[in-house]
């Protein structure tokens, strides 16, 4: 099973990236680059702080109605690093889907605010197939390998503001962290008689499958400061994770259905035993976030134009996402799923502005980094899969109206990135320690988006409804 060995590649839930969306009208158009002055309800996520300048309830909401997520592995079905034949692996998918939705009540003249949210903080999709046609030793085998992927993160929580003055605002968002995450590997291995053209008379398959659900709470403290009428400053902190529950579901299955006249040598019952392997086991696990600091600065003229720069901070973390006294999940026998988590100090970067071409009319445009937080792929083997690194670097560009009650934003993000990601080899010696090829990874990212802002002041909302 030679050929099955080379192929059996890892497959990876997004361990390695913080900032995959933008949450909020200004914060998508200015990518991100509002933790210094936003008073929007998606300050709940950005900066607490920024809700104790509302002075009046809202809602708010965003969808991508229209999206493209690509994802492309170079040789992705292949023998080895040194070996011709091969083929690249894509992942495409069509994004529909909301993104946040954030409900602020204002009391006491705007002194104090309550908020509750729910953001889409990671959706990763991954569907990956492809087949090989090859001859070995005289025999033709068609190798297939399968990989599907499903990994997301949503936050859920209230939020509560307090503002101490005209200038300074505190605030704090509680958040719900749950994850779902699935994936799926399949490998094959048809043996093709010549003679009889395309019809496979043996085969090898591993499948490998893993489920999880996970929740924990973490929170978020801000402050925005009002220095002048033009600059203001924001600081936010995020703080790591309570776990509450997690729970994984692992199967490896191994089948050997090549005829016996095919494989060398004399075969008994022993060895068709072996020939047909299942496990299964039910864990305990476990997804940390990291303390992160986030800074931000402003300066403007409100309803005119304005320039904004943010930098979030996030520190290095290492964890298990299993218990590591499982030996036979912890040690790696499931190929497709990484138990160490190692992430790095990592810092984003935004930069935004925005123009009012008429008082009703602002035109936002921003840059930002989604940098990997996962170790450099340095070397091009390793003893051990390990995550991929892709940095990730985003445009957006957006047009909004706004009137007294209501407001509305239309526009483009996008985000590309190549990097690196890990496989089995196909030369597989159980005398080498370096079993693991590194192979090119690419990322590409482009949503249109809706996003929103309602006051509660009028008729507004009835007026949505109907």
């Amino acid at each position: 099973m030679f050929a099955i060995m080379s192929i059996c590649a890892e497959a990876k839930a997004d361990d390695t990236h913080y900032e995959n969306f933008r949450f909020g009208q200004t914060a998508i158009g200015l990518g991100g680059a509002v933790t210094g002055f936003i008073s929007e309800p998606e300050a709940s996520f950005y900066n607490p702080g920024g809700l104790g300048f509302l002075t009046t309830s809202k809602f708010s909401g965003a969808i991508n109605f229209l999206g493209r997520d690509q994802r492309v592995i170079r040789d992705f079905v292949s023998l080895d690093e040194n070996d011709q034949p091969s083929k690249d692996g894509y992942s495409k998918d069509i994004l529909t889907l909301p993104t946040n939705s954030v409900i602020v009540k204002s009391l006491a003249g705007g002194k104090h605010a309550l908020a509750f949210s729910t953001f889409l903080l990671t959706e990763t999709r991954d569907d990956f197939s492809g087949q090989l046609h090859l001859e070995e030793s005289g025999q033709q085998l068609q190798l297939g390998y399968t990989e599907n992927l499903d990994d997301r993160i949503v936050l859920i929580g209230p939020s509560y503001a307090y503002r101490l003055n005209s200038r300074v605002s505190i605030g704090l968002s509680v958040f719900y962290a749950r994850r779902t995450y699935s994936v799926l590997d399949q490998v094959t291995e048809r043996i093709i008689k010549p003679e009889i053209d395309s019809v496979p008379v043996g085969y090898t398959e591993i499948h490998e499958r893993v489920d999880t659900q996970e929740a924990g709470i973490f929170m978020k403290c801000g402050a925005l400061w009002r220095v002048t009428p033009k600059w203001s400053l924001g600081a936010v902190i995020s703080t790591p994770a309570v776990q509450l529950y997690g729970k994984g579901e692992y199967t490896y299955r191994y089948i050997d259905a090549t005829p016996s006249d095919l494989i060398d040598g004399d075969i008994d019952d022993d060895d068709d035993i072996e020939r047909f392997y299942e496990e299964s086991a039910n864990e305990s696990t476990f997804t940390q976030y990291p303390w992160m600091l986030g800074l931000g600065a402003s300066y403007g003229q409100e309803g005119e134009w304005r320039l904004a720069l943010s930098t979030n901070i996030y520190m290095p973390l290492t964890y298990d996402r299993v218990d590591p006294d499982d030996e036979e999940v912890a040690e790696g026998r499931f190929t497709n799923f990484i138990t160490l988590v190692e992430r790095k100090l990592t810092i984003n970067t935004s930069i935004g502005g925005e123009l009012y071409m008429t008082p009703q009319w602002p035109v936002r445009m921003g840059v930002f980094t989604n940098l990997a937080s996962s170790p450099e792929l340095d070397q091009s083997r390793t003893d051990s899969p390990q995550l991929s690194h892709v940095d990730l670097y985003g445009l957006s560009l957006s047009v909004g109206y706004e009137e007294n009650n209501a407001s509305i934003n239309f526009g483009i993000e996008t985000q590309v990135g190549a990097g690196y990601e890990t496989s089995l080899d196909s030369d597989l010696n159980i005398d080498d320690q370096e079993l693991f090829r590194r192979r090119k990874r690419e990322q590409y990212r482009v949503l249109f988006f809706i996003s929103g802002a309602l006051n509660f002041v009028s008729n507004k909302a009835k007026s949505m409804i109907k």
